[in-house]
């Protein structure tokens, strides 16, 4: 009864089971059955009753009363960890806790109670750690858990190869845990072993190093022996080559204590540095071997790596001689072969080898961050990072994602690029006073900010990286911005394109914190947003009609975006346009050009080209201001590119409706400059066809249609038409009726012309249409936009959008003779065309063709015969265009 009743309470860990336990024991002293020993036959376990068995559970909870006595309550958390502590070491010395190490013998533990306080010891030192000891006792605590550990770790230690070699594998995993514990303490102690009492711990660790480097070489032995046997990704995950990553990792955290210190004076001599050098290279051939040495994230390699530096450092202060450059070359190659297996970093400038399973972990923290980055820096191109090295650079990006807050407080790009009341008439001066966004760096110098947060190291490393990162990607000359949106329509339109916006505008956006005068980054991220602007506007325009974009919450929020990205776009060039070079003045001119005359243009989905167009407010105003400005500016750095008075004479037909003579200037001088492209004369005689069709809507005897032939006839498409309006206007009472007819003709010779060298060339067919309408010759008028609609399954769309593309052959002119080179004025018939111009936008393409459809419908309803009647029944849809 009583051996049952202890063994239930002793199950219950009570400590009434030693007195049960003592009762059973005396009342088996006067039994005499069974030689003093009983047998109970139904029970599993103890079965059997006798004075060994007894005293061995007397002894048993003799010891768990001592442990219970000093039982780990946090109000007495020392004198329990001193109790704990002179179970397993003896009495403390005069230290209290801090005992005498050096005194201290590294005796494996044979008795199990003892080992179970050890464990219980282990776990009331690091409780008290992580609750955080008084400055005094942390690290007499530190050393305390690392005896704690050695001891445990030295019972499970094999004493020769053999018995490493008959190790269970339960022993194995045990010893893998007391392995990995030590490591976890020697990465986070604060006094790592070697920098503590030289008279304390350090005895301790080179009692402590052989058994290390011995299981090493058993481990090794063992493994090299299987290795034939089993892949590398199976020989990782055995026991064994855990038990050699862990052993190697510990010996290299051992380094310092064991090699490195160890010179006259407390200074490192250079042969233990060689030694220790030698050590890590040896370790790090090991678990190469075996395909291991990036175990556990790359553990032995990082700490490794640590030693290495401090080696590096320690022979900077040795006394200059030959042996220091062996040395540090050896430090430097064992560093490299470091980075290459943890990171894939290969420099192409040491000799290092490819090692399996190797090169693919990701940076740990900011410090690796910034070693990685040192390491990397003489060897980065100055005029953009290899592909190889840019992946390197976007692992530190992942610690470095975005500026310090304060930095982001200081310089507020953002309200900048947003900000309602910024005047952008006085940013186009260089009058604005950016002071308010902090941004007083981009019209002078300014002082460098100080930031609390951010140490010396980690802010020069953020001024580069983001840069280096868009110079190595080179993505806006590469046209690969916004790649996403590109290849998948309509995805700008959705959150998604948003979220592509950002992130593709983010390396940008941190590099001006850091570099607020660099011209290049504003001019690029101008770019990006001009793209996100065009890509919105012309899947729009193919998705959304004006009916949506005014009235359902998604227009609302894509026309909120638009407005976004184009204001960004325009203050950004507008800031690049102040800090840029000479040489990429012209440039930037021209797309500040090209950004604010899109603001004019009546195109979708915000227009329908029906009943409204853009209002000619205080933004239209400045935006026909800035055009003109800047086309202007870039005209006279390139005085030999045609754009520039093709664009000028564009931006005065809206902005100076009734001065011919200037929008025709401009025109021609553009035809001067690009004599054998399509798109300026095009240009030319449409203007002078829309400047006919709008006065025929008029009354043909208005006064100022004299003054509006003279200009119209003084670029006239034929010699003859010219010679004949010369004589007409300057009759004394010209027939304006005749002179009109003249010049339509003119103008329609000129729109033929186009077709004939082009007859895809649907401008130049829409509005010859327009003509033969407004002469009343709607048959010819359908005849030519029924091109359009014409294909081999019936009706359909023969139209696309106009490509800058050159002719394989040049195009002579098909309307006669050339004339001799004298006698040619610009727009009359060119003598070959070889080019169309430039490429069109698929929001412009829109646009012209709902103008074309619009107009097909008009004349096929307005035919004579009923032929075209089907057709407009066809076109029904095109009512959803209004």
């Amino acid at each position: 009864y009583h051996w049952l009743a202890g063994r239930v309470y002793d199950h219950k860990k009570s400590p009434q089971s030693t007195h049960h336990y003592s009762l059973c024991r005396k009342h088996l002293e006067r039994s005499t059955a069974a030689g003093g020993e009983i047998h109970l036959r139904w029970c599993k376990h103890d079965a059997s009753i006798s004075a060994k068995a007894i005293d061995s559970k007397l002894q048993l909870q003799k010891r768990k009363d001592s442990l219970r006595k000093a039982g780990l309550h946090d109000s007495s958390l020392d004198t329990t960890i001193s109790e704990l502590a002179h179970l397993v070491f003896g009495p403390p010395g005069e230290g209290g806790v801090a005992w005498r190490l050096k005194e201290a013998q590294l005796v494996p533990i044979e008795d199990e109670m003892e080992l179970k306080v050890m464990v219980t010891l282990h776990d009331a030192v690091s409780k008290k750690l992580s609750q955080g000891a008084g400055a005094g006792q942390d690290a007499s605590l530190q050393q305390l858990e690392f005896c704690a550990l050695a001891r445990l770790l030295l019972s499970f230690l094999p004493a020769s190869q053999a018995e490493w070699d008959s190790m269970k594998m339960v022993q194995r995993r045990r010893l893998l845990l007391h392995l990995r514990a030590m490591v976890r303490w020697s990465q986070r102690s604060a006094s790592l072993p070697g920098q503590g009492d030289a008279a304390g711990l350090p005895p301790l660790v080179r009692a402590a190093y052989p058994h290390l480097a011995r299981l090493v070489q058993w481990c090794y032995s063992a493994q090299k022996h299987k290795k034939q046997h089993l892949s590398l990704r199976s020989q990782e995950k055995t026991t064994a080559t855990a038990v050699l990553c862990e052993a190697a990792t510990l010996m290299c955290a051992f380094l310092p204590a064991g090699e490195l210190w160890e010179g006259d004076a407390g200074r490192p001599s250079s042969e233990a540095i060689g030694g220790a050098a030698r050590s890590v290279a040896t370790l790090h051939e090991i678990l190469a071997e075996h395909g291991a040495c990036c175990h556990s994230e790359g553990k032995f390699l990082r700490l490794a790596l640590l030693r290495l530096k401090a080696m590096r450092r320690a022979i900077d202060g040795l006394d200059p001689t030959g042996d220091c450059d062996g040395l540090a070359a050896l430090v430097d190659q064992q560093i490299a072969q470091g980075l290459k297996c943890l990171y894939g970093i290969d420099t192409g400038t040491e000799e290092l080898e490819d090692h399996a399973e190797a090169g693919a972990l990701e940076v740990a923290d900011q410090q690796d961050c910034l070693d990685l980055f040192r390491f990397l820096q003489p060897h980065l191109d100055p005029e953009g990072p290899k592909e190889a090295h840019i992946a390197h650079l976007r692992k530190i990006l992942r610690h470095f994602s975005a500026p310090p807050s304060e930095l982001v407080e200081l310089r507020q790009i953002q309200r900048f690029l947003d900000d309602p009341g910024l005047d952008e008439a006085a940013l186009a001066e260089g009058k604005a006073d950016l002071t308010p966004y902090g941004l007083q760096a981009v019209f002078g110098a300014a002082e460098e900010p100080t930031l609390p947060g951010t140490s010396p190291e980690s802010a020069a490393l953020q001024r580069e990286l983001y840069w280096l990162i868009i110079q190595g990607e080179d993505r806006v000359a590469c046209h690969t911005v916004l790649e996403g949106c590109q290849f998948s329509p309509g995805r700008i339109l959705t959150p998604q394109g948003d979220e592509d916006v950002q992130q593709e505008t983010s390396l940008y956006l941190n590099d001006l914190h850091w570099n607020p005068s660099r011209f290049q980054a504003w001019f690029e991220l101008s770019c990006v947003y001009d793209d996100a602007k065009d890509l919105l506007q012309n899947d729009a325009a193919k998705a959304i009609s004006i009916r949506e974009w005014r009235e359902t919450h998604q227009g609302a929020r894509l026309g909120k975006c638009f407005a976004t990205f184009r204001r960004r776009s325009r203050r950004c060039l507008l800031i690049a346009h102040h800090l840029a070079p000479e040489a990429e003045r012209a440039h930037v001119e021209d797309l500040l050009g090209l950004c604010t005359y899109d603001a004019l243009q009546n195109v979708p989905p915000m227009f329908d080209q029906l009943t409204s167009s853009p209002a000619r407010d205080g933004a239209w105003i400045l935006n026909a201001r800035f055009a003109t400005k800047y086309f202007t500016c870039a005209a006279s750095n390139e005085p030999e590119e045609y754009s520039f008075p093709f664009f000028l004479g564009k931006v005065a037909e809206k902005q100076f409706p009734d001065n011919h003579a200037r929008v025709l200037s401009m025109h021609l001088k553009a035809i001067r400059l690009a004599p054998h492209t399509l798109e300026p004369f095009y240009r030319l005689h449409a203007y002078r066809a829309k400047v006919l069709l709008h006065h025929l809507a008029k009354s043909p005897q208005t006064a100022p249609l004299k003054a509006v032939a003279e200009a119209l006839a003084s670029c006239c498409f034929q010699p003859e038409a010219a010679a004949t309006l010369r004589v007409r206007l300057g009759a004394k009472d010209p027939d304006f009726k005749q002179c009109t007819s003249t010049l339509m003709q003119d103008c329609q010779q000129a729109l033929h012309f186009c077709l004939e060298t082009h007859k895809h060339y649907y401008p130049a067919r829409y509005l010859l249409a327009r003509m033969f309408l407004a002469s009343g010759d709607t048959q010819e008028a359908a005849e030519l936009l029924a091109f359009c609609f014409k294909s081999r399954g019936g009706f359909g769309l023969n139209l696309w959008e106009e490509e800058a593309f050159r002719f394989p052959r040049s195009r002579s002119a098909a309307l006669g003779n050339p004339m001799a080179l004298d006698e040619w004025k610009p727009g009359m018939v060119p003598r070959s065309i070889d080019a169309i111009g430039r490429d069109e936008s698929s929001r412009k393409f829109v646009a012209k063709l709902r103008k074309i459809i619009i107009l097909y419908v008009q004349c096929t309803s307005n035919a004579a015969t009923g032929e075209g009647l089907p057709w407009a029944k066809r076109l029904e849809h095109v009512r959803g265009l209004e």
